[in-house]
């Protein structure tokens, strides 16, 4: 006999035959106890039967011979006792750490690789605009996600499927800063302006130098000819990175460059010739902020499940 069962661990409901003995969760694996599974029905379903002739017995005199009772309509009176679930779309699945491993790595290389290439694209042609990057990586997010945790995650599971989806969209942007840095230290062009600075320092420096005759003076001024003459000799992409750092007072130059970009923008930068449109602080940080929760909640959405079981 087909008996009702709910699962005790991921709560999903499913049919199961008290005969085979085989009471387990088709889902998680997970077995439910015998006297948990109520029987749908102990009376047989209704034989099939097509409407009464016209006249016959059973039938109405008054009643339209084209209206009849079917078994097999839905008239909205009875209540069916087989749990119905939605044909367009697989129920819910309880979340293992296995899946829930999966899901993380496949995650961060759809939206860390999304990342990369948009930061890296957009700081190519000179275009900060912002949402697009945020919806796209949110989508990217969401859909690899529930590719690799297997399909949408059932309530029992929501926190630890919410958990790493937000890990993977912080570690998109965090991909998408560094695209944006890898190519703007590349097409940069602060250097050749701080070189000509550097050697206009220099010489005032060496004159300096000339005119010292104390020798702690002097040491010092040593020491700031050679730290000169070594920033003279970095490449194009050095420079950047040096500028950056000093900008933002941090060592690592992808650290300053991203609080740079956090606190400061440009917030809309359309085309290399044009003008970068900034803002005050508090401003930039929110807008950035304001991304970064939508694109969680387009990730949130795509793992979770559409209808509660």
């Amino acid at each position: 006999m087909l008996v009702k069962c709910v699962c005790p661990g991921c709560s999903h409901s499913y049919l199961a035959d008290d005969q085979m003995g085989d009471l387990a969760c088709p889902r998680c694996g997970m077995a439910s106890e015998p006297d948990a599974a109520a029987p749908v029905s102990d009376m047989p379903p209704p034989p099939a039967m097509g409407p009464p002739l016209m006249g016959g017995p059973g039938m109405d005199p008054g009643m339209d011979p084209g209206v009849y009772d079917d078994p097999f309509v839905d008239d909205g009176f009875q209540d069916s006792a087989i749990p119905m679930f939605e044909a367009k779309a697989p129920p819910p699945m309880y979340v293992t750490g296995e899946r829930m491993f999966k899901g993380l790595v496949f995650g961060v290389v759809a939206t860390g690789g999304l990342g990369f290439v948009l930061g890296g694209a957009f700081a190519a042609v000179g275009v900060i605009v912002p949402g697009i990057a945020a919806v796209l990586m949110g989508l990217v997010a969401g859909a690899s996600a529930r590719y690799g945790l297997g399909g949408r995650t059932t309530s029992a599971t929501m926190f630890r499927t919410t958990a790493t989806v937000l890990l993977v969209v912080v570690i998109g942007f965090a991909a998408f800063f560094t695209g944006g840095w890898a190519v703007e230290r590349l097409t940069g062009t602060r250097a050749a302006q701080t070189r000509e600075d550097l050697d206009n320092g220099l010489r005032g420096l060496v004159r300096q130098r000339a005119q010292v005759q104390d020798t702690g003076t002097g040491l010092l001024l040593d020491q700031r000819i050679q730290e000169t003459e070594h920033l003279k000799n970095l490449s194009d992409p050095q420079i950047e990175d040096y500028l950056w750092v000093q900008q933002a007072q941090l060592n690592q130059p992808l650290l300053a460059y991203g609080k740079l970009r956090a606190m400061s923008g440009p917030i809309v930068r359309l085309g290399a010739e044009r003008d970068p449109i900034n803002v005050p602080f508090p401003a930039t940080p929110a807008i950035l902020l304001a991304e970064l929760i939508l694109a969680s909640i387009l990730a949130i959405r795509g793992v979770i499940a559409k209808r509660r079981y």
